[in-house]
């Protein structure tokens, strides 16, 4: 990773981290006496996942560093390191009101965008055990599936195990999608108790992490999204092809190998005041077995046969969970990447329609990170969005009320 360069300062002062992230959108050169002075107009988002706001500063930087496109950063970065603090104040009436820094550094280039958390507590390394769990989870479905194939060549796949896992799949995906994602994370919608325990169950049956700790990592997301602090952006390394390669192999599944957990204390102290939620979080160990016993069982019912059971445990357990996990960390990665924006936002989500069906409407991630409290991420006209239908239907029955669904928005094409 590179270094920040070396610099003379004759008073850094000691600040606190501001409560907003930062992307510069254009750049100007003035040039008077001495160096040339580039001022940077640089919009300010305040994003927890309830929603942003965005206002304008300026900020005057020395001549020799030219920004990368869309270059992210916070102003908690080490840059204020480098920084004098000179007591010039600007107060127009439509601008964000802010001092002014200037760098004594000649020549300053971005750093890498590091994942880990600037709030977050010292977290220890992950153990070895820890990390053979997770290359259980990421690469053993893919291993037992080419073992079944191979041992069981013309029986390892019937029709009642691709029905299993895709009921399976469709069930725990909106526990994820409107449970996990758009209930516990964004308040999109109140529900009944019994459909919020309902729905924090079946969300734990994917085996994508607790509650808690799920909502704790998106929501800190939404915060850093594509700048310093985000757990899984793809453009942590850079926007070239290598870099780039590189990134989305982070921000796919790399990320869950750092030793970086969000603090829960920090992004979701309403869950942990929630008794309900603690109650199935202390049961995550359990229900994520019980994700791979329930096929195992049904397939030896419907078979009479321990190859039954051994073919249902993979096709509907294994392969099923695996497909959704490849799924959601396919939001993180592709839908910062690739697909078109429909909405201007400070990060780069983007809206990917070929994984709409497949991730039940949680792919128009551009309109999502422009409006996170939305029931509906589907917005416009042919977005397909089954979990916004299944919330619809939830509140027609009244088991769901005060439905935050969209409102006319300005858009722009991309």
């Amino acid at each position: 990773m590179p270094q920040w360069p070396e610099a003379s300062v004759s008073s850094a002062p000691s600040m606190p981290r501001l409560p907003f992230s930062v992307r510069y959108d254009s750049v100007t050169v003035m040039k008077g006496s001495g160096s040339p002075i580039v001022n940077l107009f640089v919009s300010t988002s305040s994003k927890l996942g309830f929603g942003h706001a965005t206002q304008t500063i300026r900020r005057k930087w020395p001549d020799g560093w030219r920004p990368s496109r869309r270059c992210a950063k916070n102003f908690g970065s080490p840059l204020l390191a480098l920084i004098q603090r000179t007591p010039r104040w600007r107060a127009r009436p439509d601008t964000f009101s802010m001092e002014e820094y200037s760098i004594s550094a000649p020549t300053i280039k971005p750093p890498p965008l590091g994942a880990r958390d600037p709030h977050g507590a010292d977290v220890p390394r992950i153990c070895l055990r820890q990390k053979l769990m997770t290359v259980a989870l990421v690469a053993g479905p893919a291993l037992v599936l080419g073992i079944t194939i191979t041992l069981l060549w013309g029986h390892a796949v019937n029709l009642s195990d691709v029905l299993m896992g895709a009921i399976f799949y469709v069930v725990t995906g909106f526990g994820i999608t409107i449970g996990f994602h758009r209930l516990f994370t964004h308040k999109s919608f109140r529900p009944r108790r019994l459909l919020k325990i309902v729905l924090a169950v079946l969300g734990s049956m994917a085996i994508e992490g607790s509650v808690t700790s799920w909502v704790a990592t998106h929501r800190r997301h939404h915060l850093y999204s594509d700048e310093v602090g985000d757990p899984h952006s793809p453009h942590r390394y850079g926007d070239r092809r290598f870099a780039l390669a590189r990134g989305l192999i982070f921000s796919h599944f790399g990320w869950l190998f750092v030793s970086d957990a969000s603090n829960t204390q920090r992004y979701a102290p309403d869950l942990l005041r929630d008794r309900d939620l603690q109650r199935v979080g202390r049961l995550f160990p359990l229900l994520a077995l019980s994700s791979l016993l329930l096929p195992f069982a049904i397939g030896y019912v419907l078979a009479g046969t321990a190859t039954g059971a051994i073919t249902a445990l993979v096709w509907a357990g294994l392969v099923r969970m695996a497909f959704l996990h490849h799924i959601t960390w396919g939001v993180n990665s592709l839908c910062h990447t690739f697909g078109r924006r429909s909405h201007e936002t400070s990060d780069r989500s983007t809206n990917l329609w070929p994984l709409a069906i497949v991730s039940l409407g949680d792919s128009w991630h551009n309109v999502h990170h422009a409006h996170p409290t939305w029931a509906r991420h589907g917005a416009r006209p042919g977005m397909i969005d089954p979990s916004a239908r299944l919330i619809r239907l939830f509140e027609q029955l009244g088991w769901a009320t005060r439905v935050r669904w969209p409102r006319q928005s300005p858009v722009v094409s991309a």
